[in-house]
């Protein structure tokens, strides 16, 4: 709520929701799509938050991808 405290995590690696259609490459640009909550790697109009982590691109079947957040992007 306003004004209360709040810990963020800005750099670090989480497995994030994805759309089944997305299906990143390691190291692929991810962005933040505000209006599903989901990870894409679709730049224009979302934003960057980080690259893509797991050794292996992440498949239509999975519901998230690994991502290294980069509180420098």
């Amino acid at each position: 709520a306003e004004g209360e405290e709040s810990i963020l995590d800005l750099e670090g690696v989480f497995d994030l929701p994805k759309a089944a259609s997305v299906t990143p490459a390691p190291g692929a640009l991810l962005y933040f799509v505000a209006a599903d909550k989901t990870i894409t790697t679709t730049a224009s109009g979302n934003t960057k938050i980080g690259v893509q982590a797991a050794l292996a691109a992440s498949g239509a079947g999975d519901a998230t991808v690994r991502v290294r957040l980069n509180g420098s992007i």
